[in-house]
């Protein structure tokens, strides 16, 4: 443990315990201009001993601007949720050596306000979940946990990112004995403050059994990132790894629309005209009649039409009625 002055200016903070800082340490992203910011979060154990952690670690770096040295605050323990490793997922060519990491925040933490956003990789009835985080990020009290589960899938690697109106995405792999390694998504919203997330939103399916040959497992890249749009805070974008061949992978990227658009209206003697904006391009027209407690809706077989920044729709008039949406389609 030391402290140098480096030549250009900056301050290495030299070799620093694990005990007091905790494993794997990510600073916080703070986008707000003059925001200030300069905390760091961390796991207090990545959880490689397979037992049960309950602790995050927080700290501060100090006078990072200058004039003089940077130093760091004294670290605060969080309490949490117990948390373990998550354990290695199987995948259908029966392969069972694919090496989700473990229980480290592997993603960026975010600020967004007074809120901190991170999410990591557990253990649950050995299956891989996702453990969130809601953080004040002055008091550092758990705002909101939570653990997303899937009793049909292992979910590692997660990501996550939120807006100002309290919209979270969380970008992940997850795989199964059935499904090759993919990518998804889940949507929160938050109602009276409290944060509520949506069911697992497939956005590109894996082609393969993923298999590294060089080593004893097979490891799976710690490689997923989601960020907000900084032109449009609807709009989320997240990254994530997905095999196409059983030594090969491929990059996802993937825009999600969280506000979902409005659609219009409009009539003419024998047709009706639906509307909404390109930018919801993603988006696929479904229509169902009667709209009971469990309508059938169909996809909308006519093509189409993009004019002046809008996609429409012109269909014959239903005498019975119709009712029409839109859903977000896997790419």
């Amino acid at each position: 443990r030391r402290q140098e002055n480096l030549s250009g200016g900056g301050t290495s903070s030299g070799l620093m315990s694990f005990a007091s800082r905790g494993e794997v340490l990510q600073p916080v992203v703070h986008l707000t201009p003059g925001s200030g910011g300069g905390q760091v979060l961390a796991v207090s154990d990545r959880g490689m001993d397979f037992q049960p952690h309950a602790t995050l670690i927080s700290f501060s770096v100090v006078n990072a601007a200058g004039p003089g040295a940077a130093t760091f605050s004294a670290s605060t323990t969080i309490n949490v949720d117990p948390y373990k490793v998550p354990i290695n997922p199987p995948q259908p060519n029966g392969f069972d050596d694919l090496d989700d990491g473990d229980a480290r925040f592997s993603a960026t933490v975010y600020q967004v306000g007074n809120t901190l956003y991170a999410v990591h990789a557990i253990d649950v009835n050995d299956l891989a979940a996702v453990r969130w985080y809601k953080i004040d990020a002055t008091t550092l009290a758990v705002v909101q946990s939570g653990t997303i589960t899937n009793s049909e899938l292992d979910l590692f690697y997660p990501s996550i990112a939120a807006n100002a109106a309290g919209l979270v995405v969380i970008g992940c792999n997850g795989c199964s004995s059935n499904t090759f390694v993919s990518s998804f998504a889940f949507v929160g919203e938050t109602i009276n403050g409290v944060t509520t997330f949506s069911d697992p939103i497939l956005l590109k399916s894996g082609t393969a059994s993923y298999r590294d040959l060089t080593g004893v497992v097979s490891r799976w890249g710690d490689y997923s990132a989601t960020s907000l749009d900084p032109a449009d805070p609807n709009r989320f974008w997240t990254i994530q790894m997905v095999p196409v061949g059983t030594t090969t992978w491929t990059t996802q990227i993937t825009e999600l629309i969280v506000n979902r658009p409005r659609l219009s209206i409009a009539t003419t003697p024998g047709n009706v005209t639906i509307t909404w904006p390109s930018a919801a391009s993603g988006f696929q027209l479904q229509t169902a009649a009667p709209l009971t407690a469990a309508p059938a809706w169909s996809t909308v077989s006519q093509t189409p039409a993009t004019n002046s920044g809008q996609i429409s729709v012109t269909l014959p008039a239903s005498a019975a009625g119709e009712f029409f949406r839109l859903i977000q389609q896997p790419q």
